[in-house]
């Protein structure tokens, strides 16, 4: 099984293992590495890479320009976006965001 590791910003928050193929859709599909861009600054700001010749280029804003998490429901039918298989630092990042989102703070 291939790892997926993550990196918010340049840092890195750990890796965790995914599977190498999966059913979405209603088809099987490769697991792909992952790239957040801010729409608004031009940024990629998080890269989710697993080793694959493929990364797919996904429109999320980052912390200064909107919530900067990495989650979000529209692509959770993939692997590296199942939160159960997310490493603790990861998960700790989320909820910190989640927290500032609340309070409405901004980085």
């Amino acid at each position: 099984m291939p790892s997926q590791t993550f990196f918010v910003q340049g840092r890195y928050l750990g890796e965790c293992e995914i599977p190498s193929m999966f059913l979405a859709l209603g088809e099987v599909q490769r697991a792909r590495s992952a790239a957040l861009y801010c729409g608004h600054c031009g940024e990629i700001w998080a890269r989710l890479c697993n080793g694959s010749p493929w990364t797919c280029v996904f429109t999320k804003d980052c912390a200064q320009h909107g919530d900067g998490r990495l989650w979000y429901k529209e692509m959770a039918y993939q692997p590296a976006f199942e939160l159960e298989r997310w490493p603790t630092d990861v998960l700790r990042y989320e909820l910190e965001r989640s927290i500032q989102v609340a309070l409405g703070e901004k980085v």
